[in-house]
């Protein structure tokens, strides 16, 4: 969360000088300290661990209930766990997303040069664009990426979720595995295919971007020595030239798919680069499958710790949207 205004205080009236749970923002929101606060209760942050988030549950109670606005000196950032985050949402002005993909820590000298020499300029397709570049790019992105076009790919996403069951179930009933791995043989590739497919990319290239994906994610959040980062610093390199090339491909050859609406779109006048639809693609080709992965796994883990639960849902499926808002209200894949 980056604040661009600047005051005194926490912006919620919580954390260093702290104020009251009113359930609404309190006065003060929207003004940044002038200066970093002071760590409060010394180390412990009430048990939240950043870069460890195995089993995040109870130190979000311990926020919630303690300190619900948490200035966290290891990242640097605030950490908001109540409602009020609305209030961060609603006011774009104040709390700004333009820092939403910059590296938790900072990159290394070894890594940095990789990716400098390798040509890498990918930052992000929209969620750390602010208005007015944010609303011409999405306005443009919103127009090539319909629901028809995952209309159209529907049948084809039943038929592979179906296959893909029907053959874990078979290695399950094999005298020679007797299992199956739903991560492995249902998360991991169905959410990369669909959406590889509608963005026109070789679906050969799977393993690839789950590769360059994991590097994106441990780059940009995890905590990497200099040393460990030098092996995604090359996968990230290898990512961007991708989603480069599947913009030279689009304009080379056309084709139906995202990627080459979006090249049309420009042709005809769209106020749109190539270095933004190449930065679209480098966005929607991690946040398009690593969330529903997330989301797949979560909701089955869950779910077979609730026998309850999901014999509510076996026998109504009509409550399974439910489940899944409820999924992704309870454990986020973001």
């Amino acid at each position: 969360m980056s604040l661009e205004t600047q005051g005194t205080g926490c912006p919620f009236g919580f954390g260093a000088q702290a104020g009251t749970d009113t359930g609404a923002a309190p006065a003060g929101a929207g003004h940044a300290p002038s200066s970093a606060p002071a760590a409060t209760h010394g180390a412990t942050h009430h048990g939240y661990e950043p870069f460890q988030m195995k089993n995040p549950f109870p130190a979000y109670a311990a926020l919630r209930a303690e300190e619900p606005v948490m200035y966290d000196e290891r990242i640097d950032l605030f950490v908001v766990t109540r409602y009020d985050i609305k209030a961060v949402f609603d006011d774009w002005e104040t709390f700004s997303s333009g820092n939403a993909q910059a590296p938790v820590r900072k990159r290394g000298p070894q890594a940095t040069q990789i990716m400098n020499e390798g040509g890498f300029t990918a930052y992000s397709g929209l969620s750390a664009r602010i208005h007015p570049e944010h609303t011409r790019i999405r306005g443009i992105v919103q127009k090539a990426f319909t629901p028809r076009r995952f209309k159209v790919l529907e049948p084809f996403i039943r038929q592979n979720v179906a296959d893909r069951l029907d053959a874990m179930i078979a290695r399950g009933q094999d005298t020679a595995t007797h299992h199956g791995e739903i991560v492995k043989d249902l998360a991991y590739e169905v959410p990369t295919i669909t959406i590889l497919t509608p963005l026109g990319e070789d679906l050969a290239k799977l393993d690839d971007y789950k590769r360059w994906s994991d590097s994106r994610a441990a780059m940009t959040w995890g905590d990497l020595s200099d040393e460990e980062q030098i092996p995604h610093a090359h996968n990230l390199v290898e990512y961007w030239q991708a989603c480069l090339a599947l913009v030279a491909k689009a304009h080379a050859e056309g084709g139906d798919n995202l990627i080459a609406d979006l090249v049309t779109a420009q042709k005809d006048g769209a106020e749109i680069s190539d270095h933004e639809i190449a930065s679209v693609a480098y966005s929607l080709l991690f946040a398009g499958h690593e969330t529903t992965t997330t989301l797949i796994s979560n909701a089955l883990h869950l779910l077979a710790a609730d026998a309850a639960v999901w014999a509510q849902l076996v026998e109504d499926p009509k409550k399974i949207p439910g489940a899944i808002d409820e999924v992704l209200r309870y454990s986020g894949s973001a």
